[in-house]
């Protein structure tokens, strides 16, 4: 083999392992899944924090920015906790609600006015599938009335 063929070989083989290791980076980032707190997230408190040691983040909801409902799980206890993070109005009680519930079972639910969050309510869901959720109340610009919005999931994250 000739230098030149050497050196091609050397820096082909060095690109190749600088891509092996931006693959395994990036296959690290989703295998842990999406980040304790939301990237936009204007609130003090995160779903982390809320729910307590060992509980990851298994996805989160968005609702047009005004609060997101995160879903975390905890492998050691077999739990999963649900807490709505509001957005806006912050510091000031408005109606808000975070709900879970075991596939078939009835919803946990945590009701009421709240300055931050509501939740966590916890299920204990292990071999199992759970629906989550989350409701606030919106306040839409231009003088119209407040009202519900808010999101329920199938059943999902079994196991």
């Amino acid at each position: 083999m000739s230098i030149r063929q050497k050196r091609l070989v050397d820096v082909l083989g060095r690109r190749f392992a600088a891509a092996v290791v931006a693959i395994a980076v990036g296959m690290a980032a989703l295998l842990t899944g999406p980040t304790a707190a939301h990237a936009a997230d204007k609130n003090p408190y995160s779903a982390s924090g809320l729910c307590g040691a060992g509980y990851y983040v298994l996805d989160v909801n968005p609702q047009d920015g005004d609060y997101y409902i995160y879903v975390l799980y905890n492998r050691s206890t077999g739990k999963n906790c649900v807490v709505t993070l509001k957005q806006n109005h912050l510091g000031v009680k408005t109606p808000v609600d975070a709900r879970v519930k075991v596939q078939g079972g009835s919803w946990v639910v945590d009701r009421g006015s709240y300055s931050y969050y509501a939740g966590p309510v916890y299920v204990s869901a292990a071999d199992k599938c759970i629906q989550w959720g989350g409701y606030a109340y919106y306040y839409p610009s231009g003088g119209f009335d407040p009202y519900w919005i808010g999101y329920e999931s199938f059943p999902e994250f079994c196991g």
